[in-house]
């Protein structure tokens, strides 16, 4: 899980194009491993959502209007496949990942850095 983490936390910090759209496939081979192995050491975590919904919300800078679409897109994606802490199952025995604090954060700033401005935010 370290190395996932390493990976999407670079991307996410890097001016990529498409940061969120790879983050989010690194989150998604994760949850392959884990989905054949059943490893608990490999079970995505908080964290890596967070780092997929940070790289959305920091794609906005410099890109293209439709790049921007599509990290929203993948943002709102990422988000829904999360569990609220109200509505999730025990989180040790659910296979959801829990929201946080940091993951309402993040996703604040998806809204604020990629809607666009005026009358359609």
């Amino acid at each position: 899980v370290y190395s996932f983490n390493c990976v999407m936390d670079a991307l996410a910090k890097s001016k990529e194009p498409n940061k969120g759209l790879r983050a989010r496939q690194w989150l998604d081979r994760l949850s392959d491993v884990y989905s054949s192995t059943k490893s608990k050491p490999m079970r995505p975590t908080q964290i890596q959502y967070n780092t997929v919904l940070n790289a959305c919300a920091f794609s906005a800078h410099g890109t293209p209007r439709d790049e921007q679409r599509e990290a929203l897109k993948i943002a709102v994606q990422t988000f829904a496949s999360m569990s609220s802490p109200s509505s999730s199952p025990i989180p040790s025995k659910g296979e959801l990942v829990l929201r946080d604090t940091v993951t309402y954060g993040n996703m604040l700033k998806c809204f604020a850095n990629l809607m666009p401005r005026g009358q359609i935010r």
